[in-house]
């Protein structure tokens, strides 16, 4: 079954918008992350929004393709890889995304900022990679 070019691609507008609020903040210290100041709070929030999307999205894709039901987050990924839909190495870490909006959800007064600020300069580009590997596989299989 064809997925819903229209939500899709929704879907990914609000990823690639969360993303560029997330890039906004690299220009931000260390220093202004680990004191928690709003600048750690912000980044937060929109590395949340940016988690669930890419969840959502891979959850839309996994519906509406057929491809089992996934029982946690974690699974999404490998759903994903195991149609080919995005690679192994992504996979694993989205695993590692799912897990991390946990934390970002359920233990938000133990996070440190110093992950924060590492996610804002560096891990971000995971989130990045998993959009631009749905754009392909879409764009390759004319579905989107």
């Amino acid at each position: 079954m064809p997925v819903d070019n229209s939500t899709l691609q929704s879907k990914l507008q609000q990823l690639e918008e969360y993303l560029s609020d997330v890039k906004k903040l690299r220009s931000r210290g260390e220093a202004e992350f680990v004191e928690r100041s709003d600048t750690e709070v912000l980044a937060e929030r929109h590395i949340e929004k940016a988690c669930q999307a890419v969840l959502d999205i891979a959850n839309h894709i996994i519906a509406e393709q057929g491809l089992g039901q996934p029982t946690m987050y974690r699974d999404l990924g490998y759903i994903l890889a195991k149609a080919n839909i995005i690679t192994n190495e992504l996979a694993a870490k989205l695993e590692k995304i799912a897990k991390f909006r946990n934390r970002l959800v359920h233990e938000y007064a133990h996070l440190d900022a110093k992950i924060i600020y590492q996610i804002v300069h560096n891990d971000i580009e995971d989130l990045v990679e998993f959009a631009t590997q749905i754009h392909k596989y879409f764009s390759d299989t004319n579905e989107v």
